[in-house]
């Protein structure tokens, strides 16, 4: 349930946790992340790996809180140059925190994940 680029440590929010929340317009906070058990956190993590995600599974998880939904689209950031077989291929968590690093402007982190998440990230630009 986490991309290369994370820690295998359950202390911190996986982005399939993340996912979930976003496609479900949810947030939630760090401290209410680490007040629920691990196995809520596996629970969450893994609705967020799922293609479909439960929306409602998400917001029944206590600790979350409503927020916009964030639904990237199906094309590849802007801020990163990948052939669209590549793109396709990625799991839809890796695409999904590449478009969050993007439209946040965190191309450092956008860098990182990209060259963990592709086999062509090493000469992958960046703007």
């Amino acid at each position: 349930m986490f991309l290369p680029f994370e820690e295998d440590d359950w202390a911190l929010m996986p982005w399939a946790a993340r996912r979930a929340l976003d496609l479900a317009g949810r947030r939630m906070s760090l401290d209410a992340w680490r007040n629920l058990g691990e196995r809520d956190r596996r629970r969450l993590a893994a609705l967020g790996v799922e293609d479909r995600v439960d929306v409602e599974a998400v917001r029944a998880f206590d600790g979350v809180v409503e927020a916009p939904v964030f639904s990237p689209p199906a094309q590849a950031p802007v801020q990163i140059t990948i052939n669209a077989a590549e793109w396709s291929a990625l799991s839809s968590v890796a695409r999904h925190a590449l478009h969050a690093y993007a439209i946040r402007g965190t191309l450092d982190r956008l860098e990182t994940a990209q060259r963990a998440l592709t086999s062509s990230g090493e000469s992958q630009s960046t703007t």
